[in-house]
């Protein structure tokens, strides 16, 4: 059996071998400072590569691109994005048509700055296409009413017909 003390595997670096009855199992020091004990076979593989630290790192941020996810739990901005490009939502640029969400991200952060704490990505001029120069934040419950603005209340209709 080869001596892999001293390797690195992923975040894990090899510090002794411990002998356990199933098999040989190697002392892994991360990144991190982390310790973890992981099988031959696991790290040469590549099956083990941390301590667990990334794992929890990409679930404490809930995803794992540049600050969103395309799986589980997706982000208001990510998933506006997502809508912008449907044509039928009224369309957007070119540039973000095509382009990234990093992209789309960068240019609303220019045009508009950073989100504040329950705002929406709207478009002022809704007979406009999405684009830099047609975003705005709005805060939710504005942005709720200007979606589904209060109907007039009328005469309610009395009902008429058969068995309900």
């Amino acid at each position: 059996m080869r001596d892999l003390t001293g390797e690195h595997f992923g975040r894990l670096v090899v510090t002794r071998r411990e002998d356990t009855a199933p098999g040989v199992v190697w002392r892994c020091r991360c990144d991190c400072g982390g310790l973890k004990l992981v099988a031959t076979g696991n790290l040469t593989r590549g099956h083990v590569r941390s301590c667990g630290c990334r794992s929890r790192e990409v679930r404490g941020k809930g995803n794992q691109v540049h600050g969103h996810c395309r799986s589980g739990f997706r982000s208001p901005l990510w998933r506006r994005w997502c809508r912008v490009r449907d044509p039928d939502k009224g369309g957007c640029c070119k540039r973000w048509l095509r382009g990234s969400f990093m992209t789309f991200l960068g240019d609303v952060r220019k045009a508009i700055g950073e989100p504040l704490e329950g705002s929406w990505l709207v478009r002022p001029n809704t007979r406009r296409m999405w684009s830099a120069s047609n975003i705005q934040w709005m805060l939710s419950d504005d942005a709720m009413r200007r979606k589904h603005p209060r109907r007039k209340r009328g005469k309610r209709r009395a009902w008429r017909g058969g068995a309900r």
